[in-house]
């Protein structure tokens, strides 16, 4: 070994992946995520209709959860309430289908409804983890009056970020820590996780960077 690659090997570049290997990683996980969340009907995920609905209420301004009878929640669009009730029948049955009847009549409601009170149980969540959700919600309402638009943005939009963030960690990731990420990340339940609306997502990925760099810091003091 010469003193470059010594040099190299001291500072992790011959340890780590190569770029072009963690990009394809992510382009084949972006694709198996995108198919997943094609093939799984709105809403079906755990707490979908609650964490939707919160990030609508952040999106719209509502950054603290309004409190009504001990309950807390946000004034929203009537619209999306009609979604969220056509597709009642699916969240927490995997078996359930989406039939052609309810995806016609849910992508006729639309945001420019009355508002109405809607509780929901993630008022105490922090709004900033809801951060790709409500830029989903956002970019659906400049682009389509459809509520259904925007949940689908929201959902790619929370699944974007956390392919970033991982991408982030990874690359910087010495390969007997790397590999052992990747592992993790193909998971089922990571997979299934990181393409809902579920604001762990976020959370998980963030912590993967926190994780990463402190390793970081800790192999370059020692």
């Amino acid at each position: 070994m010469n003193v470059e690659e010594f040099t190299a090997e001291r500072t992790g570049e011959l340890l780590n992946f190569p770029r072009g290997f963690v990009n394809t990683f992510f382009v084949i996980y972006f694709v198996v995520g995108i198919a997943l969340m094609a093939y799984t009907p709105p809403f079906q995920s755990a707490d979908s209709f609650s964490h939707f609905d919160r990030a609508a209420g952040i999106a719209s301004g509502q950054l603290i959860a309004s409190n009504r009878a001990d309950y807390s929640g946000s004034y929203l669009p009537e619209g999306l309430i009609n979604l969220e009730d056509g597709f009642s029948t699916l969240p927490f049955n995997p078996n359930s289908r989406v039939t052609s009847s309810q995806f016609r009549d849910g992508w006729q409601e639309s945001w420019s409804t009355p508002k109405v009170f809607v509780t929901y149980t993630t008022g105490g969540t922090l709004p900033f983890l809801y951060l790709p959700q409500v830029l989903g919600v956002l970019a659906g309402r400049l682009a389509s009056k459809h509520v259904l638009v925007s949940y689908y943005l929201a959902t790619a939009f929370n699944f974007l970020l956390f392919i970033g963030l991982a991408r982030f960690a990874m690359l910087r990731l010495p390969r007997r820590l790397a590999l052992p990420l990747g592992v993790f990340l193909v998971f089922p339940a990571v997979i299934s996780l990181a393409t809902s609306l579920n604001p762990d997502a976020l959370l998980l990925a963030l912590s993967v960077v926190f994780a990463t760099m402190c390793f970081l810091q800790y192999d370059a003091l020692h």
